[in-house]
């Protein structure tokens, strides 16, 4: 079983997506899945509560820290740290500016 796929879309050089399945492990905090994913992305992934709102949290901005902020929506502006999306019957939508 496939345990994640790799989109393929042309994105700007340096951006980069993931979308892990059940088979990759428990994404929900506290699961394995979780402390898997650091093997695949720089640094620690910024992990938000999501909520139908409008907040966004900047992943360059935010410590890692176990109280996630509370927010709809996630950017990193820098290369050092990546943005992760819990998803269910919602799609997610990931922007990139052209210049990465």
């Amino acid at each position: 079983m496939t345990e994640f796929i790799v989109p393929d879309w042309r994105a700007p050089r340096g951006v980069h997506a993931l979308v892990t399945t059940r088979a990759f492990g428990d994404m929900r905090a506290g699961g394995a899945g979780r402390a898997r994913i650091r093997e695949f992305v720089p640094g620690a992934p910024l992990w938000i509560r999501q909520v139908h709102g409008c907040a966004v949290a900047r992943a360059d901005a935010e410590p890692s820290v176990p109280d996630a902020p509370e927010a709809d929506a996630a950017c990193a502006r820098t290369s050092a740290r990546a943005c992760a999306v819990l998803t269910a019957d919602c799609l997610p939508v990931l922007l990139a500016s052209r210049a990465g």
